[in-house]
């Protein structure tokens, strides 16, 4: 391990738990050419960008708690099962009589770029924070976790009362040692008033001890402003650590005063770029707990995200795991 690697606040200790809260939805992945086809044949999977996240660092060997909510459907079911088959932790997880998940469905472009289709409106996470009871409940569970990571997207499932009962537990989280995880993951369909967003994200930022974000989503949020201005707005919140992703042109790293440009090591063409960056974070948070100092962290995460980007969906199979991001 290096100096730098030793500073860090992450806890690297074995059975470190990480808590990610989001949604994760069924996915359907639709055919290249889908208005000429006769007939719809698509995939049937399941995805959300922190639940993207949370399947690729347990299957890294991290101990991941999801939090989200589903129904008691029997779609439901067979998610849960799949999440427990991938070691994901859902004593989390709850469950909404007569709620059923949300779903969205994928089309992507010869460059592998992804347009999303959602039906998530009426999805039980959004109420997860809404009756009293439950809510501390979450917390009290929440509280015996090392790390919490979330992003803009789970935020934009709540209102801003469930927000700030989130944001105040994150407050007392931090304070009492955890370490918070954020990505602004700015999606502006979610977000119908950008003022609120770049409002909430800032509280979200100011809690950041490692934050996680792609330019191109931050340049959307703040139109107009320059890569440096962006770079510094960000830099102004002070996290401890800072990886700005920038696609094709990889990685700035911001950390201890130093920056440092993280190109991509093997740069590949990307068949679909879906999870990309759920799953270069999920290397970058993995290799931080096993002790990694902040660049290896970025190459490991660049290797998953470079694998992930060459199959179709956001979850590829087990076998096309990178054998560099095992233990």
């Amino acid at each position: 391990m290096s100096d730098e690697a030793s500073n860090l606040k992450l806890p690297r200790k074995p059975g470190s738990r990480v808590a990610i809260m989001g949604e994760c939805m069924v996915e359907l992945s639709l055919p290249q050419g889908l208005a000429s086809s006769a007939r719809l044949a698509a995939s049937f999977s399941y995805g959300g960008d922190t639940f993207n996240t949370a399947l690729y660092m347990a299957r890294l060997g991290g101990r991941v708690a999801y939090l989200t909510a589903l129904g008691d459907d029997t779609i439901s079911d067979w998610l849960l099962s799949q999440w427990q088959a991938e070691q994901v932790d859902t004593a989390l997880v709850e469950r909404f009589p007569g709620a059923l998940p949300g779903l969205y469905a994928i089309e992507t472009d010869d460059a592998g770029e992804r347009c999303f289709h959602y039906w998530r409106n009426q999805a039980p996470v959004r109420q997860l924070f809404d009756d009293a009871d439950r809510r501390q409940r979450i917390f009290d569970r929440l509280a015996d976790a090392d790390v919490i990571y979330f992003t803009g997207i789970s935020m934009s499932l709540f209102s801003d009362q469930s927000l700030q009962y989130w944001l105040d537990f994150l407050t007392h989280f931090k304070h009492s040692g955890g370490v918070i995880a954020f990505d602004s993951n700015y999606r502006p369909r979610q977000w119908p008033d950008p003022d609120r967003a770049r409002q909430l994200f800032a509280q979200a930022y100011s809690l950041a001890d490692i934050a996680l974000p792609t330019l191109e989503d931050e340049a959307l949020l703040y139109p107009g402003e320059s890569s440096n201005s962006l770079m510094e707005r960000l830099r102004a919140y002070d996290a401890s650590e800072l990886v700005v992703k920038q696609g094709v042109e990889g990685c700035t790293l911001f950390h201890a005063d130093m920056q440092t440009q993280c190109p991509l090591e093997n740069p590949v063409k990307a068949l679909d770029t879906t999870a990309a960056g759920d799953s270069f974070n999920a290397g970058y948070l993995i290799g931080r707990l096993r002790g990694l100092d902040c660049v290896e962290a970025v190459s490991l995460g660049q290797q998953l995200a470079g694998t992930v980007v060459q199959h179709r969906g956001a979850i590829i199979p087990m076998a096309s795991m990178p054998t560099a991001t095992k233990q």
